[in-house]
């Protein structure tokens, strides 16, 4: 059998932290009007810098200037008493044989946060890479490039499980790249 691995997602994917993200949005500013739920929708996979403009301008306002930390540690709190991972996740991943990392778009100490507190640490190790450590999101396919990169697999030994509009257009890598027999990610990450 050829060498595969399985590059998650985390937000949404490993742990069903979405709702979560959205309600730290609610608790700091009470004047959206929007549900968690809706804002979910709209948010999900997106990075914060933009989710910060674009409440900022439904606000018609700017935010705080300390806004994020308080927002990072509102989500922090958040997960510490109601985080786990999404249905499914643990059976899955104990059965699965595949190698296996995490691609995510959030902080590092929000990564480990999350593995950590819905127990799905010891499933991944330190197979996490990190949009901050490469300066590339989400549309853009660099994170699952450079982390099939880092971890000596080619882009078409990878299958990359995401739940976000923006994520599934990141692991649309060009076709030429996945069956090319040159292993091209070294020129992108």
């Amino acid at each position: 059998m050829a060498r595969q691995c399985a590059i998650f997602d985390l937000d949404g994917t490993l742990v069903d932290s979405e709702l979560l993200n959205n309600q730290a949005f609610v608790d700091l500013l009470p004047d959206i009007t929007e549900g968690v739920a809706g804002l979910a929708a709209r948010y999900r996979g997106k990075k914060l810098a933009k989710i910060l403009g674009d409440i900022e301008l439904r606000l018609g306002r700017s935010l705080p200037m300390d806004f994020e930390s308080r927002y990072r540690g509102r989500v922090a709190q958040l997960f510490t008493s109601e985080l786990a991972p999404t249905p499914g996740t643990v059976e899955i991943l104990e059965e699965f044989s595949f190698s296996r990392f995490v691609a995510s778009s959030a902080p590092m100490q929000n990564i480990q946060q999350a593995l950590d507190v819905s127990g799905l640490a010891s499933h991944f190790s330190d197979n996490l890479y990190r949009s901050y450590d490469i300066g590339s999101w989400k549309p853009d396919p660099t994170l699952f490039l450079h982390a099939a990169d880092r971890t000596e697999f080619l882009p078409r030994q990878c299958v990359v499980i995401e739940d976000s509009d923006v994520g599934v257009e990141a692991s649309l890598v060009d076709i030429a790249i996945q069956d090319s027999e040159v292993d091209h990610t070294r020129e992108v990450g």
